[in-house]
């Protein structure tokens, strides 16, 4: 019964030759056998190419072309799949487990209403002292639109019905780098049917693209905010002035 549903896992990625293997083959682990696999590669100028080529009759679907963007290749993505769930998984993550797949569909197919489920990821490659707030985008559960508007959540925790696409639209490529949180704030005010599980289901890179550009970009998550709500914008500015006062607070 479990394996009715198809389960598009799509990797994206340019000048991925030293993390994409990994990536691979833990998409090729999984005990899931129901899966088609699709790798959009912006025309790597590494050895990405040579990668994908061990394992290419093992893949659905391989593209390499140019591209505009992350955004352009994971729309790429969702318009070759033929999936009933659609789920991304960078170049340079993987999955927690053999069974993530197994125990999604699983989830899926015990409510049918379900159209997003999001799991947990487990960060790694953490800038040296950091540490992560109790409410952060790997584990929060987003139950109210204040958490799904002041944490960005990352696409490595959602799986989604192919059909969402179909309510919210593709991902906004005017966006370079935010358009993952745009699209999933849409499926929030279309009230999409949601459910969190308390389940690990990637290893996520923490210091990949968005993080090491995502302050250059910041305009680009305000006008996201702003353009749904003034309030929620106001909310958002004074949610974070707060947490810099406190943070002076506690140094002093």
């Amino acid at each position: 019964m479990v394996g009715n549903l198809k389960v598009s896992i799509i990797t994206v990625c340019l000048n991925a030759q030293n993390t994409i293997e990994v990536t691979i083959q833990s998409v090729l682990s999984q005990t899931y056998q129901n899966i088609e696999y699709i790798i959009v590669d912006g025309v790597s100028t590494d050895g990405t190419g040579q990668v994908i080529s061990r394992y290419q009759d093992k893949i659905s679907k391989i593209v390499s072309e140019k591209d505009s963007g992350i955004y352009d290749a994971m729309n790429k993505g969702v318009r070759l799949a033929t999936g009933d769930i659609i789920y991304f998984l960078n170049a340079d993550d993987r999955f927690y487990d053999h069974r993530v797949i197994e125990d999604v569909v699983a989830e899926f197919i015990a409510d049918e209403k379900i159209e997003l489920l999001l799991g947990k990821v487990l960060y790694v490659n953490l800038p040296t002292g950091f540490v992560l707030p109790a409410k952060n985008s790997g584990t929060t559960m987003f139950t109210n639109k204040r958490d799904a508007i002041l944490i960005q959540i990352c696409h490595q925790r959602i799986f989604c019905r192919k059909l969402v696409f179909k309510i919210t639209g593709l991902f906004d490529q005017k966006y370079r780098i935010f358009a993952d949180y745009d699209w999933f704030l849409k499926a929030y005010r279309q009230a999409i049917p949601v459910k969190y599980i308390d389940r690990y289901v990637a290893f996520f890179n923490y210091q990949g693209v968005s993080h090491n550009v995502g302050i250059a970009y910041l305009h680009e998550k305000l006008e996201i905010i702003c353009k749904n709500s003034l309030l929620d914008f106001v909310l958002y500015v004074w949610d974070k002035t707060w947490s810099v006062f406190s943070q002076r607070l506690k140094i002093q």
